[in-house]
């Protein structure tokens, strides 16, 4: 399959519509890399519109020394790799965007990009993607970024305040026993009050509340969501109880948004799930683009209308697979209408471990699930995080959500002083910490994660005496 090359902007190759060429390469479970310990050929066919010297990037992770060669028609760049920097424990897991010192010249018309890396048998490496800029468009790159930075919300205020909390309260949540109710009941029957009052007892500033995740579900009588998803909203707005619930305890209340999944879910994806119930996000058609943009503008211009500055921030899940699928995406115009109603609305864009290609968003999503090794500033200089400020989001428990009928919210993984010392590093360095929590049905966290998270607050309102 052909990629068009775009002539005034970033164009994304990613390993899922390339070639393999090397013996025994395969993409890992996740679709978004291929991972060798014997080096790595794949090549993609891509049509050139503007003849012209192009500018490329390598997304990839390296746990040893390696080279990289791109070659198109008779001109070949290469670039020496150092292991690649990052925030986790697992060098695997550390990508960063590494940029080639010579740009590349192509052709009008099509070409063959080949990208060849070899490394020493004893260590790995893992390929996400290649990334081309036209040379003569680096100006206009610079004066977007530029803008971008002018753009950003202050995230500081939230290092100020010390760690917050996000749930995965979804129609998949189960409760301490028995069946599930449906969406709709379990709404009508959230206590927003007291959960409001779990969350000031353990000491979190925010709350990152999902609005949807797996199941196109919206827990509220949001018209725009119910236009384009008919069936899947409430009677009742629990985003306007819990902002009241939360809000007189001084508790900002944010959201968790996945477009992603719900338009994949949904009759407008065209995609079926297979026998296992799942659904490729890789067989998204990259005619959808407008369809699923105006649908997500939509959405959050109709949330920003209702709720206003009742809505202090989003994190929007899966978009990694949206820059893969469609080829390039325009964050600038999502991110514009994620500040319709509040303009210090602070955003982020997910990307998993995969460095961010976009500079249109506030902060770091940190999809980390554990505690990593931060870096030495907000804006960390390299990483997947690099020039966006840090933030990092963990797991409390051993899931993201309380999807298991009929078992207890197991133990908290880390202990009050662990949580406590790593939420005085990272907010002490100017970044944000979220702690995600499973949650029940009813509303209420498990209870040896309160009694951790109240220890925690207590040590870090004795140091701050101090």
């Amino acid at each position: 399959m052909d990629i068009q090359v775009k002539p005034d902007g970033k164009t994304s190759l990613y390993v899922s519509k390339a070639k393999f060429i090397s013996p025994g390469l395969s993409l890992d479970a996740t679709k978004t890399q291929v991972k060798s310990n014997s080096g790595i050929i794949i090549s993609w066919s891509i049509l050139v519109e503007a003849e012209g010297r192009y500018q490329v990037s390598l997304n990839l992770s390296a746990c040893g020394d390696a080279e990289a060669f791109v070659c198109a028609g008779y001109d070949r760049i290469n670039l020496q790799i150092n292991p690649t920097r990052g925030y986790f424990n697992s060098p695997g897991l550390n990508f960063e965007c590494l940029e080639f010192e010579k740009p590349i010249k192509l052709a009008r018309g099509r070409n063959e990009l080949l990208l060849t890396v070899k490394n020493n048998p004893e260590t790995s490496i893992s390929v996400s993607s290649v990334e081309l800029y036209p040379e003569s468009h680096l100006g206009i790159r610079m004066l977007e970024e530029a803008e971008a930075r002018k753009s950003m919300a202050n995230v500081n205020r939230y290092s100020k305040k010390g760690y917050g909390m996000m749930f995965h309260w979804t129609g998949e949540t189960c409760p301490r026993e028995g069946e599930p109710k449906n969406y709709e009941l379990a709404v009508r029957d959230f206590d927003a009050e007291e959960f409001a009052r779990q969350i000031e007892r353990v000491g979190a500033s925010y709350v990152f509340f999902t609005a949807n995740h797996a199941v196109r579900h919206f827990p509220a009588p949001l018209p725009e969501w119910e236009k384009y998803y008919p069936g899947y909203t409430t009677k009742r707005d629990l985003l306007e109880d819990l902002y009241h619930s939360l809000s007189k305890r001084g508790i900002d209340l944010m959201l968790y948004l996945n477009f992603t999944a719900a338009y994949l879910e949904s009759p407008y994806s065209g995609i079926t799930s297979d026998n296992k119930g799942v659904i490729d996000y890789t067989k998204l058609d990259v005619s959808r683009r407008e369809h699923f943009t105006r649908c997500c503008i939509d959405i959050l211009n109709g949330i920003g209308g209702r709720y206003g500055k009742k809505i202090s921030g989003y994190w929007i899940d899966s978009c990694y697979q949206l820059d893969q699928q469609f080829d390039g995406y325009n964050f600038k115009a999502i991110y514009e209408s994620a500040k319709t109603g509040n303009p210090d609305r602070i955003v982020s864009f997910n990307y998993w471990i995969l460095p961010v290609s976009t500079p249109w968003m506030d902060f770091w999503a940190g999809e980390t699930a554990r505690l990593t090794n931060i870096p030495g500033e907000a804006v960390p200089t390299y990483g997947p995080a690099k020039g966006h400020t840090f933030h990092e989001l963990i797991i409390m428990e051993n899931s993201w959500g309380h999807f298991e009928k009929n078992i207890p919210i197991p133990d908290p993984y880390y202990s009050a002083d662990e949580l406590a010392a790593f939420t005085r590093a990272v907010c002490g360095n100017g970044g944000m910490f979220t702690i995600n929590a499973e949650v029940y049905q009813d509303g209420t966290m498990g209870e040896k994660t309160i009694d951790v998270l109240v220890k925690t607050k207590e040590i870090l309102v004795k140091k701050q005496a101090l």
